[in-house]
């Protein structure tokens, strides 16, 4: 029951927070319409609320923040040190001699050494792995090693090409390699769960022929950021005030450079997936609907002005 509770309530969160949005950043009703359908053709983000994770309640913080950030400007403008070196130098070995990379090497390498150091909580080693693992991330990150920059540079590249297809397809081929899993203890308290009650590969086939999780599948999210930027240049060059137009051109492309940001930082702190990119799309996708307000409110303030002078 608790299950089913915390996903109505995300659902609910994720609605509201859109709905916020949208009566906020325009009070125009044809270009709200305009943007709740357009939040509508956003599969991903109704699929990410019907997950367990903090992917559920990231993206409709995001919304909500760039909502208030907007009524904000709006408004002022109006008025220990040990690191497990047995799983490195495992990993290094594995590595030299060519083996194929596997998912969680080195957290299953500490996980195998503390149980021979006789630590046998599960949650206890679970805490001693993931500190374990930060103070070797934040090795690598001070490190600025050039392979490590220039897969960090290959990965910032191939990010912005991801489409929301690929995005809505994450939690589906996740649940389908996470019921192979529950087989070892770690996951035993899931296995009554409704959602692995079906054969393997359910939800890879779920995903392939549910056509709404395929709506704009070739198109990749950095289009959203080139058509933001274009529609608030025009918005700007129909504005002869730069008032209204001017502010939706400015806070759009704040919305595209903090998105761009959070690629970066996404690429320098763990492997490319489209999963780790939904704040970016969402971020993408309101910055190109204040760029297609600053078209609008650019447009209106030329016809208003031709008027007058007409």
């Amino acid at each position: 029951m608790g299950v089913y509770a915390l996903i109505l309530f995300q659902h609910l969160f994720l609605v509201c927070s859109l709905y916020y949005f949208v009566s906020n950043v325009t009070d125009r009703p044809m270009s709200r319409v305009l943007c709740a359908a357009f939040f509508a053709l956003t599969p991903w983000m109704y699929v990410y609320a019907n997950c367990i994770g903090s992917e559920a309640f990231s993206n409709p913080l995001i919304v909500l923040v760039a909502a208030l950030g907007w009524n904000c400007l709006d408004a002022e403008l109006g008025t220990r040190n040990l690191v497990p070196t047995d799983a490195l130098e495992g990993l290094n070995r594995s590595l030299s001699q060519g083996d194929e990379w596997k998912n969680m090497f080195l957290f299953y390498r500490i996980d195998e050494t503390l149980v021979r150091s006789g630590m046998k909580d599960m949650q206890l080693r679970t805490w001693q792995i993931d500190l374990k693992l930060n103070r070797i991330a934040l090795a690598v990150l001070c490190s600025m090693e050039p392979h490590y920059l220039g897969a960090v540079w290959s990965d910032f590249m191939q990010a912005p090409l991801f489409s929301q297809s690929d995005l809505a397809y994450s939690p589906f081929i996740l649940t389908d390699w996470l019921g192979t899993q529950l087989v070892h203890p770690r996951y035993g308290r899931l296995r009554g769960l409704a959602s692995f009650q079906h054969e393997p590969g359910y939800y890879d086939a779920l995903w392939r022929r549910t056509s709404y999780l395929h709506l704009f599948g070739g198109v990749p999210m950095v289009w959203m950021a080139g058509a933001a930027v274009a529609l608030g240049l025009v918005g700007l060059t129909l504005a002869p005030a730069k008032g209204l137009a001017g502010r939706r051109t400015s806070y759009s492309a704040a919305l595209v450079a903090l998105g761009l940001m959070m690629v970066l930082g996404s690429c320098l702190t763990t492997f490319s997936a489209a999963r780790f990119n939904l704040p970016a799309y969402s971020l993408f996708q309101m910055a190109m609907i204040f760029g297609g307000l600053a078209a609008t409110a650019g447009l209106t303030e030329r016809l208003e002005t031709l008027r007058k002078t007409s």
